[in-house]
Formats: structure tokens, sequence, C-alpha cells
């Protein structure tokens, strides 16, 4: 283990700096927009925007911290090993959540797969009517076809 301590130590802290980096700068873009902007639904998109970023850099920033200060105090075991593994998982969590948020938001006219009559995913441009019963959807941007909206581009 003292032979990779080295490159460990670039790795997580490469991590750390990346996740604050990437976090600080979109919070600073977005920041920024908001500012020369004078409409309001656009202001109120942006802080909506700052706050999911905020909330989403926060957890894997904080999370990539952890995972540093346990590889330093915590030098006679490998428990940091148990944080490479749940960091992994953690990104795709944020990742889903984000996705889930567009829907409740109001960006659903996406098509969804479980949505979607499967004749219009095989080739046809019919698309039926969203169930009620779905729990987890899995929002579709484009199909192979080129479908968006019901709508040939």
């Amino acid at each position: 283990m003292y032979m990779l301590k080295t490159p460990i130590t670039v790795h997580l802290i490469s991590s750390v700096v990346c996740d604050v980096l990437i976090t600080f700068s979109m919070v600073t873009i977005f920041f920024h927009y908001k500012k020369d902007t004078t409409f309001t639904a656009t202001k109120s998109l942006l802080n909506t925007l700052i706050i999911y970023t905020i909330e989403n850099g926060l957890i894997t920033s904080a999370w990539a911290i952890g995972n540093l200060v346990v590889f330093f105090l915590r030098t006679q075991d490998v428990i940091n090993v148990a944080f490479q593994y749940i960091i992994g998982n953690l990104y795709a969590i944020v990742l889903i959540t984000t996705l889930n948020r567009r829907q409740v938001n109001g960006d659903c006219n996406n098509l969804s797969l479980f949505d979607a009559d499967l004749e219009a995913l095989s080739g046809s441009n019919s698309i039926s009517a969203r169930t009620e019963s779905s729990q987890f959807q899995l929002k579709v941007l484009q199909t192979q076809r080129g479908l968006t909206d019901g709508h040939k581009t």
C-alpha cells in the first residue's frame, strides 16, 4: 500500500479539485447570465439551476473530501476503498435525480419508453396516451429514428 500512496493521493486530490471546480464554475456562469438577463422567467430558471448545481456539487464534493480525509486519517487500513465504491453510485444517483427533476419542472414533452406505444418505437408515428401506473420512466430525447415530440426531424 505504501507504493501506491502517491498515485492514490494524486487521484483523490484531483477528484476533489475537479468536483469543486466544476460546481464553482457552473454556479459562476449561471450567476453571470442571471445578472445579464431582464426576463423574470429566465431569472427564475437560473435560480433553480443554481440551487440544483449547488446541491449536486455539494454532495459529490463533500463525499470526495471525506474520501481524502479518511485516506489520510486511517492509514493503517483500507476503509477509503469503501468510499471509492460508493462514489460511482453517488454520481449515478445525482444524474438520475437531475433527470427526474425535469419531469417535476414540467419538461415532460419527451418520449418515454414506458409511455410510448411499442408501434411508435418500432416505426409508426403514433404515440399512446401517458399512463398513470408507471412509476419509473426512462426519458428518451430522441429515438434512433429521429422522432422528437411525435414529429420527424
